[in-house]
């Protein structure tokens, strides 16, 4: 543990996302930031930064698309117009459908 935190129970989707491109030996599509966290469990955790604080970093940082949780949709729906406007939103509902998303990977049915 490089940041001497301990053994951690949950882990970024990105880095889910990271894995399964390594794994794949594909690229994770240009200028995308991907939130969220999942227990080992399972369970996606909630979002807990604002919304408009993540998008205002994002745009500054030069990102098109952002991958959100489902649950975020309605934080997403209040979100002013001009900063939706300057993002791309991709929902996703669990880890592994924002791997396919962010990797270009056709969904199943």
């Amino acid at each position: 543990d490089l940041q001497n935190r301990g053994v951690s129970d949950e882990i970024s989707v990105a880095e889910v996302v990271g894995l399964f491109s390594g794994l794949a030996n594909r690229a994770v599509m240009p200028a995308l930031v991907i939130c969220g966290r999942v227990v080992m469990s399972g369970s996606m955790m909630p979002i807990t930064t604002e919304l408009d604080e993540i998008f205002v970093a994002c745009a500054n940082a030069g990102a098109k698309k952002i991958m959100l949780p489902k649950d975020s949709q309605e934080k997403y729906d209040k979100l002013r117009a001009d900063l939706k406007e300057e993002i791309e939103v991709i929902f996703y509902s669990t880890p592994l459908d924002a791997a396919k998303m962010a990797l270009g990977v056709e969904i199943d049915g």
